[in-house]
């Protein structure tokens, strides 16, 4: 009779499908000893003593190891999204404020050009009446011009 190169290979896979189930739900032990020393046994304490019982759970659970890879792909892809759209309500919020800046600063130039090259400036009132400036309040509000120039352009 000629063996098979291969013949331990039964009793093998046979040993692996007994042992399964005991790799699923093992029982540890958890004690401490007179000098307070943490013992952890799959065998009670041998003196007797009080054991916590600890259910040992196999790595990884019921979850896979690695997420598929179209799951760290899918999240990867979000992050980008939101990442760009979050860049892109920046820039458009730097240029809102660009853009009030500039015109503010327009504006501050246009009065400061009125002021300095008029040779004299009114308002009218309620009954339509003109009240002209007096050089004090016109060097004030040069000077107020040139300090919201010099800050805003």
């Amino acid at each position: 009779m000629k063996m098979n190169a291969n013949w331990w290979s039964v009793p093998v896979l046979l040993f692996a499908l007994a042992a399964t189930p005991l790799a699923h739900a093992q029982k540890m032990y958890k004690w401490k000893d007179e000098k307070g020393v943490t013992h952890f046994s799959e065998n009670p304490p041998p003196d007797g003593r009080q054991a916590e019982k600890i259910e040992v759970k196999p790595v990884g659970g019921d979850r896979p190891a690695v997420p598929p890879p179209e799951t760290w792909r899918q999240k990867e892809l979000e992050s980008k999204q939101h990442k760009a759209k979050a860049e892109g309500a920046d820039e458009i919020s730097r240029k809102r404020a660009e853009e009030k800046r500039e015109e503010k600063c327009r504006a501050y130039k246009q009065e400061l050009d009125t002021l300095t090259n008029t040779q004299r400036l009114f308002r009218l009132n309620d009954k339509g009446e003109r009240i002209f400036m007096e050089d004090k309040e016109r060097n004030e509000r040069i000077e107020d011009a040139k300090r919201m120039i010099r800050d805003n352009c």
